[in-house]
């Protein structure tokens, strides 16, 4: 464990009298490639899961079964029905696949086309879609495009445009900006800037951009090992939770609870941490993955936490700290 951790921990001991260890996962799935990503179904019965090596599986979390299979992909997401999944396969990477979803048919996902945002040839980087699945963003290599993937015809253009998230209401899209890693606000329809909340050129980039489920507050994991809150309309400063990995723990996995109190990231121990951002302590450790953890999600209903990691193995564990 990291010294900082060690001395939260101790913190939390003194203070608040908690026990912060927990070794007990409840359940375990070996996937025999690494998971680089997972994403939960609305109604946490599957588990949306992207390999570094392998091909993308849906799982069905109460038996493990596998119930769809993809290529191997680079980029994928599905909209918020878990309807459809928006996928960029290795071989085809300058073309957006999609995929509609039938989990009471066997396999469940049916490839029903592809489409690209922009030239022919282009690889796409990353893909996000908007909650309501009208509004998708592709990165480029010099520039962000926003299209609407029913149509699937490009609306407008962001140059410079790194990574993207979209606001849950899907009408303004969060947007990294090269040169200078600045981090601003546009409208999902026209590109037209609503405000420039962060400039962060004088730190490591940030690694990733993440709302709060209420789209109050921006949360800007970056490779410096500091992860910023900001309020998402005016960019002004919340907390800055400053984690003590070297190597920015909170680039490899993180998620924010639904309630918006807690904050989960994991360091180079292979521990998950969960701290509570009011008093920004940490209340609670994970232990039970032997390498690197990748992906940490919640559950629904928040009982459940997932997280998956370099020892091929997802895990699921209790929450009790809520």
């Amino acid at each position: 464990m990291k010294p900082g951790w060690i001395a939260l921990t101790l913190s939390c001991l003194l203070l608040a009298g908690c026990d912060v260890f927990h070794r007990d996962y409840i359940d375990e799935k070996y996937m025999g490639n690494f998971p680089f990503s997972l994403d939960i179904s609305a109604d946490g019965r599957f588990l949306l899961v992207g390999s570094a090596e392998a091909e993308v599986r849906i799982l069905r979390v109460s038996d493990w079964q596998t119930v769809c299979i993809l290529p191997l992909g680079k980029a994928l997401q599905w909209d918020e029905a878990n309807r459809i999944i928006y996928h960029v396969d290795e071989l085809e990477s300058d073309r957006i696949t999609h995929y509609k979803l039938d989990f009471d048919q066997d396999p469940a996902c049916e490839k029903v086309g592809s489409f690209s945002l922009g030239e022919p040839g282009e690889t796409i980087k990353r893909i996000a879609i908007s909650a309501d699945g009208l509004r998708i963003a592709a990165v480029y290599s010099e520039i962000l495009v926003l299209g609407n993937p029913l149509t699937e015809t490009v609306l407008c253009e962001i140059p410079g445009g790194n990574r993207a998230v979209f606001d849950p209401a899907g009408t303004d899209v969060v947007v990294k900006v090269q040169p200078r890693w600045h981090i601003k606000r546009f409208d999902s329809t026209t590109c037209q800037e609503r405000a420039s909340l962060l400039t962060t050129s004088d730190r490591l980039p940030p690694c990733d951009l993440v709302f709060s489920q209420d789209g109050s507050r921006l949360i800007i994991p970056a490779y410096d090992n500091h992860t910023q809150f900001i309020d998402s309309i005016t960019g002004e400063f919340v907390l800055d939770l400053v984690g003590a990995d070297p190597l920015g723990g909170s680039c490899l996995a993180h998620e924010p609870s639904a309630d918006g109190q807690f904050f989960i990231n994991s360091n180079a121990d292979s521990e998950i941490g969960v701290w509570w951002l009011e008093d920004r302590q940490l209340v609670r450790i994970y232990r039970g993955h032997t390498d690197t953890i990748t992906a940490v999600e919640l559950s629904p209903d928040g009982s459940l936490l997932y997280s998956g990691s370099t020892d091929n193995t997802i895990k699921v564990w209790p929450v009790d700290w809520q």
